[in-house]
């Protein structure tokens, strides 16, 4: 039985075996990802957080109940890491737009409780997903979100 990085890459080739099904089923998924949580816990942190950059592709690729537990896998790592934008960023080009908006919220929330430093990266990535066609963050609800984000940009040389 394998351990360690390959148990984790083992569980993650099963969740993107799941995802792959065209009849995908929420509650596989869901249990694919508790599989995956569970091998990730016993890896170094960078080691983890490499699995789950690699998770980020898969809410690109569809959308409905079945993302569920994979966003919620990723949410979860947000919250934990010491530096949540790399998963952030890749949070928010979910297709789902249910998804992609929740990751703003979510982004919100990390920066009010200073866990998200905003700055020239994060406003560049908000910049280019509010200018996508289609962007559920170019949405008028959405584009408050945005604006409180950038607000705490820290002031430039000018003051």
């Amino acid at each position: 039985m394998p351990t360690g990085a390959a148990a984790a890459s083992q569980a993650l080739k099963s969740l993107v075996a799941e995802l792959g099904l065209v009849a995908s089923s929420p509650a596989r998924v869901a249990a694919a990802c508790a599989g995956l949580e569970a091998e990730l816990a016993a890896l170094p942190e960078a080691e983890a957080r490499a699995v789950h950059l690699q998770l980020l592709p898969l809410l690109g690729q569809r959308v409905g109940p079945v993302l569920e537990p994979v966003y919620a896998l990723l949410d979860q790592a947000c919250r934990e890491r010491p530096d949540p934008w790399p998963l952030l960023d890749g949070l928010l080009d979910a297709r789902d737009s249910g998804l992609a908006r929740r990751a703003l919220d979510l982004a919100g929330r990390l920066a009010e409780d200073g866990r998200l430093r905003v700055d020239a990266a994060v406003a560049a990535g908000l910049a280019r997903r509010v200018d996508a066609e289609g962007s559920p963050l170019g949405e008028p609800a959405q584009l408050e979100g945005v604006a409180a984000l950038l607000a705490r940009l820290p002031p430039g040389p000018d003051g």
